[in-house]
């Protein structure tokens, strides 16, 4: 592996006082600075998220170096990918980039990509169960079938890679794709990367480890990846309850916050109450529980 002083570390970003991920991005840029000392850690974001951080003095402006792309525009998720298709311009590379809702449970050892290459894991939902849905969007795109689909929360590039125009065809592919019901990002990086002849190597689940499905495994693994996105399933998670000790206590230490990450006891379910179930913790199970049921009376309310 590439030494620490050579390596970058990039946290695309937007967030601001009414959310939580730049207590996640805090989170996780604790863990990078424990396994990782020498590296540089930057969070690209755009004027309102730098503002918010400099104007809070956010822990985040100590653990990494922010850096404003400018105005991203209004529709924050569009900024958020905007933001994740321009961060190498800015960090270049050898370089990992992560989204926000990663953490660091070991030194990323034993590999990193050539300067010309770019290196992702699949993801866990399988091509062929994407495709059933994603091809005939892709036909109408006038795009190729589905053929493999990948994980673009974690991403290593060497550092020649960054001057390649592979992230600004991402973006144009993204732009094409994206409609208020189709605002992954994800099927445009498989269709670019089917498409490109980038040099692509293909990881280990352990250097993007999704932890809403299983615990088997999982101290074992370089970077763990969480399911934020999925807002119930994340404020009943036990990711959350660390994310928001850490706010209240941003002073703890690497060696608290790894106990806690390396628990044998769940740290996300997903939306899956038989999870709860299986590991036996029963007030995850309630309150996942109660969060469906009160759903539920909300919606037959408003009937």
């Amino acid at each position: 592996m590439k030494t620490d002083n050579l390596l970058n570390i990039a946290y695309p970003l937007i967030s601001g006082p009414e959310d939580e991920h730049s207590w996640m991005c805090y989170l996780s840029a604790v863990t990078a600075r424990h396994f990782h000392p020498g590296a540089g850690i930057f969070c690209i974001c755009d004027d309102r998220t730098r503002d918010f951080l400099q104007g809070t003095s956010h822990p985040l402006c100590r653990a990494a170096t922010i850096v404003s792309l400018g105005d991203l525009g209004v529709d924050r998720h569009l900024a958020s990918r905007r933001a994740k298709f321009r961060a190498h311009r800015i960090v270049g590379g050898p370089c990992i980039e992560l989204d926000a809702d990663t953490v660091f449970l070991n030194p990323v050892e034993g590999f990193f990509p050539a300067s010309h290459q770019v290196a992702i894991c699949r993801d866990q939902v399988d091509a062929r169960e994407m495709g059933r849905w994603l091809d005939p969007v892709f036909r109408d795109l006038g795009w190729a079938p589905l053929a493999e689909y990948f994980n673009s929360g974690v991403l290593f590039f060497g550092k020649d890679f960054a001057k390649t125009d592979f992230f600004q065809r991402w973006e144009d592919a993204y732009l094409k794709f994206v409609t208020p019901r189709r605002r992954n990002d994800q099927p445009a990086l498989a269709h670019v990367v089917k498409e490109s002849d980038c040099h692509l190597v293909t990881l280990p689940q352990r250097y993007n480890f999704p932890a809403y499905l299983a615990e088997k495994g999982r101290n074992r693994a370089c970077i763990l990846h969480f399911w934020a996105s999925d807002r119930m399933a994340y404020s009943s998670s036990r990711y959350a309850s660390i994310v928001r000790l850490l706010r209240r206590n941003h002073e703890m230490s690497p060696a608290k916050i790894m106990r806690l990450l390396r628990s044998r006891r769940p740290l996300f379910f997903g939306n899956h109450l038989h999870r709860h179930m299986e590991t036996g913790d029963v007030a995850g199970f309630a309150m996942l529980a109660a969060h469906k049921l009160a759903r539920r009376i909300r919606s037959n309310t408003r009937r």
